[in-house]
């Protein structure tokens, strides 16, 4: 599959502002499929990845937030994210679902950047298991 023209691209990053949350949901899916394509060019994955980090922390809608932070994730298995793209997740975190806040912590983690251990060790003594867990496993892919 050739990598899509930047009209395309336009106009799915237009579709992460729909009305209906469900809409978002299924743009945000439908960017984190290209996104994780070896082939995707690193400037189209940056723009990308700050409009998904921009949908999550307006996104009240726990579907539509859970599918901008799964294509995130799901990118940096193929590739790496700069931590300032992603950096701005950690704004959320204190609203997020246990789940979410997992996505997050291993989002940051996946840059490598060392500037990301202070915020993931913070949730190393969390209250919930699921979260320590998150945060250990996370703190693991760290250099």
């Amino acid at each position: 599959m050739s990598e899509p023209s930047e009209r395309w691209w336009e106009n799915a990053l237009d579709r992460l502002s729909a009305a209906r949350a469900r809409e978002r949901a299924f743009a945000a899916d439908e960017l984190g499929d290209l996104l994780a394509a070896p082939s995707v060019a690193q400037l189209w994955k940056e723009r990308v990845a700050a409009s998904l980090v921009a949908l999550a922390l307006r996104e009240r809608n726990e579907e539509a937030a859970e599918s901008a932070l799964n294509s995130l994730a799901r990118s940096m298995e193929r590739g790496w994210l700069p931590y300032p793209v992603v950096q701005p997740l950690t704004e959320c975190l204190h609203r997020l679902s246990p789940d979410l806040v997992g996505y997050v912590l291993l989002i940051l983690a996946g840059t490598r950047d060392p500037a990301a251990r202070p915020v993931i060790e913070r949730y190393s003594d969390h209250p919930d298991p699921t979260i320590r867990a998150d945060a250990a496993e996370a703190l693991e892919e760290l250099p």
